[in-house]
Order: structure tokens, then C-alpha cells, then sequence
């Protein structure tokens, strides 16, 4: 489905939730009011179980006074009894007129809610507050009768923004690396933390980060430890924001311990994660998302945003990334303003897509519809409890974490022991078999400690009543804050049932900040006893493969049907762990319903081993883990790195000099992994590719060697500092490569400029239609504008033709030019490109031009492209602007004969070009692109004579043009208007002499008259367009004429319409004295009259239509004078 419209469809349910924020019970659920909207129903429930159904909707003019929201326990709107929404008050405990009349919150009240889009998708949404009620429900109720989606942007959120205004560092503090305290922010504001901490708003708490902190990036779990407690990890630590004034400031909820109110779930490679945190934020938990922007594997950024909700595709396996298409989150860039006040920033909530990524490098997870040149990836998540009255408060510790350790139990897991080393996020756990309890525990303070000897307490309780428990003793030395040493127990089995593990962990003799981190519990199910799969398997075989792009290996299984009940619903899931330290961890390669055929292998060592686990949907059946052993790994891979000695970017070089600059030097090794033949023959090469036109240079070829597994020339790279071979003066980036039996291997190595000192050209391409031979040069030379071109000649004509343009040349970069000169399809032609220059003139070699090879384009035909270049070819019908329109799946690069340079075109951004031509004159296009794309011509706008044109300016060269043709000779008054800046230009009927005549500014239109003969064509030229901007042009006759003499009010004026005209005069006081009515049967009759019966006042005249006698137009009014 296309991306746009499902967040189109997105944001349509999302704002049919806001309808239902503002609910504040009465005394009693019948005290609320409701308008007596048709179709509808609200079903209300109280906290004691009452219920009550009524006709209409909510009004929200009596909730604003409403005094006590807990009454309510939820309320659903219904129209014509299908379920709209469905909402959930949290938090209300006492009366907060701030909220209910808009304001900010001073209590932690606020509104979570569920509502299905379609069969199969439902939104879960929280945090919504009570300010936009009024606006949402009146559109909720319109989109409801009316049967189309809700259309709101007015969305009021917990947000705080960023000021973005960057100072020197002890000026007034700024915030641009900050998100990770704002997002904080956002977690304690929504959790009620914040307001147990005396502060009323997001910015209020995202203002005492900015004034503690300086600008650099953090963390979740530092952040909060830091307002709780007072104590911040990272202190000293380099390329992390840092107290300004470290032990004076945070520690504003000192009584509890942190590390016990929040957990942090890795998400990359742990996919299962997301469904605890999906559930924690239904339970009215905060959660911070910390995202990643990747180059390939490499890690290039990060960002914190906020979560609100989330989209759940049900009809997906609930263990697959395609259960979760979207999110709701929130985010501090998205209304930053260079020195903008926080608070005057829009609070904005937006729906951000995810696709399901996987690169083979142990990153599994989801790639983010997050706007950026390389794509951000979903990391990790933190979620915070909710601040609740009832928690007990830490009355044993020294509550100082600077001074006194702390030991946390943090990252419990229960897991099923067959495979212990892999995470499947399952709570599940088979009876009658063993299984780990595990975590780590955590020095979370500043104080080393030279030892520790540990007591471990592990229980496992069911209602209350333990069942199996044990205690263990770790004696830890040098135990360092912030280290942590792993945890972990076994139980044999258990019967099934529901459980709760817990570890606690002590140390005696040491004093400790907090106590109640010590322990921490989770909760787990044993199921029945898992089937037996001893006649149960899997085989993989793997063919050989290419190590670079990977390959597919098949899966074979047999027994595995009578495993569960026929009909039971299974999600598959395939794990693969590679025989290396570096890829160490289980990578998830295949999820789903269906029972998988093939699977993805990478080429990253010489043996990999296969699980496939079988998961019931029903979470009381017990999972099914199948091994197909370890298989080896046949493919072909070369590596090429650059050497340490390698020069990144080399000095710039003259034309005709072959040696590098003293000291550098193109340096690079190659490492074979190849495990699918014992050795292969290797040969380096290093080229040249000049950006202007990708000519690829050879410079150097060395010997061919033999190369086994594993072996490498990184002691002895190869090393390149002259060659014999031309380099032309251009831009270049210089490769290495690596030639083998199964291909190449190329890795950039520097990039060079070699510069012209006196004017230089060479031929780059050239392509030929029926009418045009067009030829595209590469110009270089000194600084400043030389005339370049070609000659050319038909064949068997002596003398030739010469066609050139001026261009301008920057000192050190190559120009591509474009030029082109009129041919006959049937004849052969040579040219020559040249170049005028202080000496003389420049000649390049004479070529052949190439036959006609170009496709023809005709008038308001679209014609479809394909990869690769294509040469299309336009005639003018007649003389006249036409637009060349092209929209490109992928990037394409256009020249075209009308143009001097190169154009590149976007997928995101067609193209609209205004071509000037004479009739029967030709243009040619040349496309190059690695994607398809659509072309075409179209005539441009006419205009009507007493009309206004308008178009919104989208795309193009900044300019869009408009014809008219004259119905009757006489003057004409072209008016163009817009909402930004546009220059104005007009041309009697050539398209290749244009007269400028003013520009127009907003609210400011630019008026030019032209005198036309009948049928002769005139053109309005806008330029210097902006973008996403509305502009028009109108075209009318002059005014009235009117003038008084003894006979009366004379007036004429040359008509725009036929049909009836009416011509009135008016006295001062506006009454009507005289009017004629003229039929008017022909626009080359000019009108005049007498009006009789006053000599002040005013003249309207109407024009009238023919058949209806209604106004055609405004009336013109001339006032007399």
C-alpha cells in the first residue's frame, strides 16, 4: 500500500481519537450533557460498575466544569452503533481547573484510548490531554455523517522543544544535543514524576536539564538518575554532556531509588522486546525511544524522541515486525526555532512509519520513517513506572550515590536452558523442563570498591507461596561503580502454572545508598509440557554463494505436522549464529506464519549453525526448538582497505604532470576470504574515475599472486605514485581494485584534481535526432568566460559551420557543456570542438557524428523510459512555449538542447520545463538513470480573456508561462499576482524576444498592457518562482472611458464578453438615474454611449451572459470626475 496514503490513514484515526480527550464526570454519569447528534450514542461506565447509554454526543461545554474525572472508569461513542472510540481516564484524582478549561496540567490526569481503522488494524494511544475537544468532536461528527476521513492538524501533546540557538559554551546554555533530556522530560511530565517534584510542565523540567547540563549527547537512565538521586554516571567521561556543577544539583526525588522505577530493553536483534514495552506503555508507563542513524553497519548519530502509542496490525504474527507498522511519538526537533521560545513552539504529535529491517550483522530490528539522508534505526527503549502514592519510599540507605555504593538488580530473564544462549523474549516456559533464571547486578554509584562479597537470593513463588528457592555467595574483587556482574540459576521444571521469579542481592558490611533496588521480580508462565520432537527435524543445504551480497540456503523438514493439534497456528522464526567471535549473538533470519522454504545466509564465515523455533499463537502450548546442526560455508569474498599510509586527498596536479606531490601516495591491501576454492589469482589495479563524465583511467596494473584463506597483503600494500597514463584536467576520485576469478572488489582510495592552465575541451558524448545533432563538451581552463563550441559540415561541403555559447569556467573544475546545431536525418556530419583563447584557437580531433538514434515525442503524449540512457527527440507543431514534463523513479541526469548544462532530477521532485521554439524546430533530451520514468510534452495555459489563470508553483526552473490570443485588435491589460516575489515578463508572439515589465510582490500585482492585433498571440512569463507558493494572471481590457460633456456622461470601452452588457449611472448618493442595454453580438465592436441625468457620481458597467443575464464578471466602476 502506498506510504503516503496509510499515513494519511493514519493520521485520519489518530485525530478521530482526539475527539474523545475532554471527558469530566458529574456526581452522577447522567449530570453530563449531550448534544442530540443523529447516529449517535455515548455508553459511559462509572468506577462502582454503573452504566449508562444515552443518545448524542459529549458537549464540551459542560465538562469544562466538571469536579472529579475518577468517577469515570471509561466511555465509548458509538455512530449508528459501530464503535468509534473507546477512552480511559487515568490519573484524575482531584479537581484541576487548569486542564479543564485548557490550560497546562498540574495533576497527572490524562486520557488513553483504542480504536480500530479497519478489520485487521487497530491504534492504542495515550497521553492525550483535554485542550482541542471542542474543535475535534464538531469535525469527528461532520466526518462521521458525511462518511469520509477525519481532517484535523491542531494536535495539542506533551512535547518540549528545543530553542536550538547555538552559543559559546558559559554563555546562556543551549540545547541542540539535548533530545535525550527532553524526551526525559517528556517521561517525567507524563509519568506524574515530574509534578511529585513541584514541577507544573515538560519545558519547566526540560529547562532544569538545560541549566544543569551542558550541551552534549546522554542518556535515558542517566538523565534519570541524575533527577532522582543526583548522581550521573558519565561525569568526566569524554563526548558526554556534563554537570556544570556536579553534588548541586538534580536529586529532586532523592527517597526512591531510580534504577528500581525504570528498564531499558535493547530492541536491535531483540525484537520480542517490543511487545513488554507495547504493554508497560498501556499500563500508563513513560517510554523514551533512542533511535540510531546508520551508513551500512556503521552507527553515524543518534536521537531520543518520546512515545505515544503505537499501530497494530493483528492479522501479522504477533512475534513479527510487520504486527507494528507504526508509532506515535513525539519530538523534540520537530518545531525548533533558532531563538524561538520553547513554549511558543507547537506541541505536535506525528505518526512515524516502520519497516522491518535486517543487514545480517546481528542488526534486527526497524528502519524508521525518520526524514534523513541515511536511515534511522529503532535501538533501544526505557520505560519508567508511573508515580504512584502507594510506592513504597527507600528508608534504610544513605540515599547518596556519590558517596555510598549501590547495588541494583536490573535485565531479569526467565529462559528455557536447551539453547540458554538464545533470547526469544518468550515468558513461556515448557513444564517438566529446566530453565534459567538470570540478570545482572549493578554497582549503579561513583564509589569503587576493592571487593565485594555478594549474597544471592533467588526465589521462584506462586500465589504468594514459595516453591523453589536458592541462595549463593560471589566474592567480587575491585568491584568499580558502574560495573555489573552477571546472574544466573537453574531450575530443573516446575508444573504450569503462573510464577513470579525475584533476585535479591546484599552485600554485608557495605553501606548502600538505596536498599529496595536490591531485588527485583518478573513474572512467568510454565505451559504443558512441551510435544515431542524426537522424530522431529531440519536439514539445511546451502549452495555456493557471492560473500558480498549473501545467499539463500533451503530448509527441509520432516515429522514437524503432528508436533501440535491440526489447526494450531505456529509463527516460525529461523536464527543463525556464525562460527566467529565477531558474530557472536543468534541473528533472527526468518519470522512468520508461513513454514519457510529458503533463508538468507551471509558470507562472514567459514560455518554457520541453524535453529528453527515453532511458536503456538496461543501462548499456553509449549515452543518447539529444531537444530540443523552447523553447515559450512562456501562463497567468494575479497576485501580491499586502504592502508595506513595512504593519502585520503592529494594535492592538486598540472595537466600533463604524472606524479603525485612529494609524500603521497594511493595505498591500499587486499584480504582474501574466500572458502570455496583453497587459494584464487588476485590482481591490483588503481584507476581514475573523473566525476564530470565517470571516465574511468587506468593508472597502474600489478602482477597477478596466489592467495589462500585468510591471507592478506596488509605487511606489504600496494603502492602507487606515478603512472604513464594521459589523465585529463578534472575532478577524480582514484580507486583501488581487486581482480579475481569471481569478479572485483574496489575500494576508494584519495581524490585528485588536475588542473588546465590554459583553456582545454574534449568531446564527451554526442547524440542525434532528425532535426538536431547535440554534442557534450568538457571545458576547463583559468578562471573567467571563454567562448567554446564546435564546427561542423556535412559531407562533401568544405566549409564549415561554427555554433558557440560563452561560458563561464572556475579555475580547477570541469564544466560539461551542451551545444547542438540543426542536421538533415539523411545526410552524415564531422565536427570539431574549440575553444577561443588569448593565443588562438584551441582545436580538438574532427569526429563522426552518429545517426539519428533518437525516439520522437509528440504533443500531450506521455511516453514511458526504462534503466539506462535514452535519446528522445520533440518538433514544434508551430511556433510557441511547450513543457516538458519528466517524473523519475530514480535519480536521472537530463541534458537537453535548450539548455547549456546538465539537470538532475529527483524521484521526490519532477521536473517542469518551458521550452521556446519555433515551428518545425527540434530538441533533443538525454536521459541516464538507473530507475524508469514518464516524458512528455503539453502546450502551456491559455488564457481567457476577463478570467484569472492560477497554478501553485510545485516544481521546475522557477518559472511558469501563460498564452493569450487576441479575440479583437486593441490593448489588453495583463495582471499578475501571487503570494510571494515573481518577475514579470511578456512577448508579442516571439518566443525568443522577451521585454520584462516589472515583478510582483505578496499582496502587490504587476499590471503590463500590450497592443495585439485579432488572433495574434501574446505570452506572460513568471520567473524567480517560490516553491509551494500560488500565483495567477488575469487578462482584461482597459476601463471604461468616461468623460462629461452638455450632451451627458460619455462612455466607451472595448467589450470582453458577448452577450447583454448593461451600463449604468449613478448620482453621489448611489441611486440609479439612467441606464442603456447593449447587445453585444462581436468583441471588434467597440461600445459608447450617453447616460443622461446627473454629471457627478459614478458609471458601472455589467456584462451580462447571453442565455442566463447574469454577471459575467464584476461590475467596473469609473468614478466621474
Amino acid at each position: 500500500m502506498n506510504r503516503r496514503f496509510v499515513r494519511s490513514l493514519l493520521l485520519a484515526a489518530l485525530l478521530v481519537l482526539l475527539c474523545t480527550q475532554v471527558f469530566a464526570a458529574q456526581e452522577t454519569l447522567a449530570a453530563l450533557r449531550l448534544d442530540p447528534e443523529p447516529g449517535f450514542t455515548t455508553r459511559m461506565k462509572d468506577t462502582d460498575g454503573n452504566t449508562l447509554t444515552q443518545s448524542g454526543v459529549l458537549n464540551p461545554d459542560g465538562l469544562a466544569n466538571s469536579v472529579r474525572s475518577a468517577k469515570i472508569a471509561s466511555y465509548s461513542i458509538y455512530y449508528n452503533g459501530r464503535l468509534l472510540m473507546t477512552v480511559t481516564p487515568v490519573g484524575f484524582s482531584e479537581p484541576d481547573a487548569a486542564v479543564m478549561s485548557g490550560g497546562a496540567p498540574t495533576c497527572t490526569g490524562f486520557y488513553k484510548t483504542t480504536f480500530s481503522i479497519d478489520d485487521t488494524r487497530e491504534i492504542f494511544l495515550t497521553g492525550l490531554t483535554e485542550s482541542t475537544l471542542e474543535q475535534v468532536q464538531t469535525e469527528l461528527t461532520a466526518s462521521a455523517l458525511e462518511d469520509r476521513y477525519f481532517s484535523l492538524t491542531n494536535v495539542d501533546f506533551i512535547d518540549a522543544e528545543k530553542e536550538f540557538t547555538d552559543v559559546a559554551e558559559g554563555e546562556i546554555a543551549s540545547d541542540a544535543n539535548l533530545c535525550w533530556a527532553a524526551a526525559s522530560s517528556n517521561m517525567l511530565r507524563f509519568s506524574g514524576w515530574g509534578s511529585e517534584a513541584g514541577f507544573r510542565t515538560e519545558d519547566d523540567l526540560f529547562e532544569s536539564f538545560i541549566s544543569a547540563f551542558t550541551d552534549a549527547g546522554g542518556s535515558y537512565t542517566y538523565g534519570l538518575d541524575w533527577f532522582f538521586n543526583g548522581y550521573y554516571a558519565m561525569q568526566g567521561n569524554d563526548g558526554w554532556a556534563q554537570l556544570r556543577a556536579p553534588g548541586e544539583s538534580g536529586k529532586y526525588l532523592s527517597e526512591y531509588p531510580t534504577d528500581s522505577l525504570y528498564q531499558t530493553y535493547e530492541i536491535s536483534n531483540h525484537i520480542d522486546n517490543l511487545r513488554p514495552v507495547l504493554d508497560a506503555l498501556e499500563r500508563d508507563c513513560a517510554v523514551g525511544i533512542s533511535i540510531g542513524n546508520y551508513l551500512s553497519s556503521f552507527r553515524i548519530g543518534g536521537h531520543a524522541i518520546t512515545l505515544w502509542g503505537y499501530l497494530h496490525d493483528t492479522s501479522a504474527s504477533p512475534y513479527s515486525k510487520e504486527a507494528y507498522p507504526a508509532i506515535f511519538i513525539s519530538d523534540s526537533d520537530s518545531d525548533k526555532y533558532d531563538g524561538a521560545l520553547r513554549r511558543q513552539a507547537p506541541n505536535r504529535l506525528r505518526v512515524m512509519m516502520m519497516d522491518g529491517m535486517f543487514d545480517g550483522f546481528g542488526a534486527d530490528s526497524w528502519e524508521l520513517d525518520y526524514p534523513s539522508t541515511f536511515p534511522w534505526r529503532l535501538e533501544s527503549v526505557t520505560v519508567l513506572e508511573p508515580y504512584r502514592a502507594e510506592l513504597e519510599q527507600d528508608a534504610s540507605g544513605t540515599h547518596n550515590k556519590n558517596t555510598s555504593a549501590d547495588f541494583s538488580v536490573q535485565d531479569l530473564y526467565v529462559r528455557a536452558s536447551t539453547f540458554d544462549d538464545l533470547e526469544l523474549g518468550i515468558d513461556t516456559i515448557p513444564a517438566n523442563q529446566s530453565f534459567k533464571i538470570g540478570g545482572i547486578a549493578l554497582n549503579n554509584s561513583a564509589v569503587n570498591l576493592s571487593s565485594a562479597r555478594l549474597q544471592i537470593v533467588t526465589t521462584i513463588t506462586q500465589n504468594g507461596q514459595t516453591v523453589w528457592e536458592k541462595t549463593s555467595q560471589r566474592s567480587v574483587s575491585r568491584f568499580s561503580a558502574n560495573a555489573y556482574v552477571k546472574l544466573s540459576e537453574t531450575c530443573n521444571s516446575l508444573a504450569a502454572g503462573s510464577y513470579e521469579a525475584t533476585i535479591r542481592v546484599t552485600a554485608s558490611g557495605i553501606s548502600e545508598a538505596y536498599l529496595l533496588n536490591n531485588t527485583r521480580s518478573i513474572s512467568f508462565t510454565v505451559s504443558a509440557a512441551a510435544p515431542d520432537a524426537s522424530n522431529a527435524s531440519v536439514s539445511v543445504s546451502i549452495p555456493e554463494f557471492d560473500g558480498r551480497t549473501g545467499g539463500y540456503g533451503t530448509l527441509r523438514f520432516g515429522g514437524v505436522d503432528s508436533l501440535y493439534p491440526a489447526g494450531t497456528e505456529l509463527t516460525w522464526s529461523v536464527y543463525e549464529k556464525y562460527d566467529s567471535v565477531l558474530y557472536d549473538d543468534w541473528v533472527l533470519a526468518y519470522q512468520g506464519y508461513q513454514q519457510p522454504e529458503s533463508v538468507r545466509y551471509e558470507g562472514m564465515t567459514t560455518a554457520v549453525r541453524t535453529l528453527v523455533v515453532l511458536r503456538p499463537v496461543d501462548p499456553s502450548l509449549a515452543c518447539v526448538t529444531l537444530d540443523a546442526g552447523s553447515q559450512k560455508l562456501l562463497y567468494h569474498r575479497v576485501y580491499t582497505l586502504a592502508a595506513d599510509d595512504n593519502t585520503g586527498i592529494c594535492s592538486a596536479i598540472a595537466y600533463g604532470q604524472n606524479t603525485l606531490a612529494a609524500g603521497e601516495q594511493f595505498s591500499f591491501y587486499i584480504s582474501n576470504f574466500t572458502t570455496c576454492t583453497p587459494s584464487i589469482t588476485v590482481t591490483p589495479v588503481v584507476y581514475a574515475i573523473r566525476s564530470s563524465d565517470n571516465l574511468r583511467i587506468d593508472l597502474w596494473r600489478g602482477e597477478a599472486m596466489r592467495m589462500a584463506y585468510g591471507e592478506s597483503t596488509e605487511s606489504a600494500p600496494c603502492r602507487v605514485a606515478s603512472w604513464s597514463a594521459e589523465l585529463l584536467p578534472g575532478q577524480y576520485a582514484i580507486y583501488g581494485e581487486a581482480v579475481y576469478e569471481y569478479g572485483s572488489k574496489t575500494v576508494k582510495l584519495s581524490t585528485l584534481q588536475v588542473n588546465a592552465d590554459k583553456p582545454w575541451c574534449s568531446v564527451m558524448q554526442t547524440f542525434r535526432g532528425d532535426g538536431r545533432c547535440a554534442v557534450i563538451l568538457a571545458c576547463s581552463g583559468p578562471e573567467g568566460s571563454l567562448p567554446f563550441g564546435v564546427e561542423y559540415r556535412k559531407d562533401g561541403q568544405e566549409e564549415a559551420n561554427r555554433v558557440s555559447s560563452n561560458l563561464y569556467l572556475n579555475k580547477g573544475y570541469i564544466t560539461s557543456f551542451c551545444i547542438s546545431f540543426e542536421s538533415d536525418a539523411s545526410a552524415k556530419y564531422s565536427f570539431r570542438a574549440f575553444c577561443e583563447a588569448d593565443d588562438g584557437t584551441i582545436y580538438t580531433d574532427w569526429y563522426e557524428c552518429p545517426a539519428p538514434a533518437a525516439q520522437l515525442l509528440t504533443l500531450d503524449t506521455q511516453k514511458t523510459g526504462s534503466t539506462g540512457e535514452t535519446v528522445w527527440e520533440f518538433f514544434a507543431p508551430e511556433d510557441g512555449v511547450y513543457v516538458l514534463s519528466l517524473k523519475s523513479t530514480a535519480l536521472a541526469e537530463v541534458y537537453e538542447t535548450s539548455r547549456t548544462y546538465r539537470s538532475g532530477v529527483l524521484s521526490d521532485d519532477p521536473m517542469a520545463r518551458n521550452f521556446y521554439l519555433k515551428k518545425g524546430e527540434s530538441t533533443l533530451i538525454r536521459i541516464q538513470t538507473e530507475g524508469s520514468y514518464t516524458i512528455g510534452f503539453t502546450t502551456i495555459p491559455e488564457l481567457e480573456l476577463g478570467q484569472t489563470t492560477s497554478c501553485l508553483y510545485k516544481t521546475g526552473d522557477s518559472e511558469r508561462c501563460f498564452r493569450f490570443t487576441a479575440p479583437a485588435d486593441g490593448v489588453y491589460l495583463f495582471t499578475a499576482a501571487g503570494e510571494s516575489y515573481a518577475a514579470v515578463y511578456i512577448s508579442d508572439g516571439s518566443v525568443t524576444r522577451w521585454e520584462r515589465r516589472g515583478a510582483l510582490q505578496s499582496g502587490s500585482p504587476a499590471v503590463a498592457g500590450m497592443e495585439l492585433k485579432k488572433g495574434q498571440t501574446a505570452y506572460v512569463r513568471l520567473q524567480y518562482m517560490t516553491r509551494d507558493y500560488r500565483y495567477s494572471v488575469s487578462v482584461f481590457r482597459p476601463a471604461p472611458e468616461v468623460s462629461v460633456s452638455d450632451e451627458g456622461v460619455n462612455v466607451s470601452y472595448d467589450p470582453e464578453f458577448t452577450g447583454l452588457h448593461l451600463i449604468a449611472l449613478y448620482d453621489a448618493d448611489g441611486r440609479m438615474v439612467d441606464v442603456q442595454y447593449v447587445p453585444v453580438q462581436s468583441l471588434d465592436t467597440r461600445i459608447s454611449v450617453v447616460l443622461r441625468g446627473t454629471k457627478t457620481g459614478f458609471v458601472r458597467v455589467f456584462q451580462l451572459d447571453a442565455e442566463k443575464n447574469t454577471p459575467l464578471t464584476a461590475a467596473k466602476q469609473i468614478e466621474l470626475v
